[in-house]
């Protein structure tokens, strides 16, 4: 399974750099070693395949019947992990926001412009 310079990724960066934002890449000092962050602003993105990361009610997501125990139990690991990844950084007052895989693919520009607005708004999250 690749962990960077995937596809969503890739198209969600070239956004915002379009969108004139300067950003940092994996920095492993942070919980959870977020896909883009910005570093002033407190704010750390993450880029989730919605099939890994189980994406509620996306169609990527979906498993067929014959999916193992094993898998499944895998699946609910890396949820797990995503909400305590999460609830460190609200203990360190920094913004998590989820860039989810179906939605930079269907519009990689609406998910940048989300983000510039929340860096804009120093309250959101």
């Amino acid at each position: 399974m690749k962990s960077r310079n995937t596809k969503p990724e890739v198209l969600i960066r070239k956004s915002l750099t379009e969108l004139g934002l300067n950003y940092r890449l994996h920095r492993r000092d942070l919980p959870g070693t977020p896909d883009i962050v910005f570093s002033k602003s407190k704010l750390a993105v993450f880029v989730h395949g919605c099939y890994w990361h189980r994406h509620a009610g996306c169609e990527l997501a979906k498993t067929n019947r014959q999916t193992s125990l094993e898998w499944i139990e895998r699946f609910n690991g890396i949820v797990k992990k995503d909400v305590i990844v999460k609830e460190k950084f609200n203990q360190m007052n920094w913004r998590v926001y989820v860039a989810w895989e179906c939605k930079i693919l269907k519009n990689p520009l609406h998910e940048g412009q989300n983000i510039a607005r929340i860096l804009e708004d120093k309250t959101s999250l």
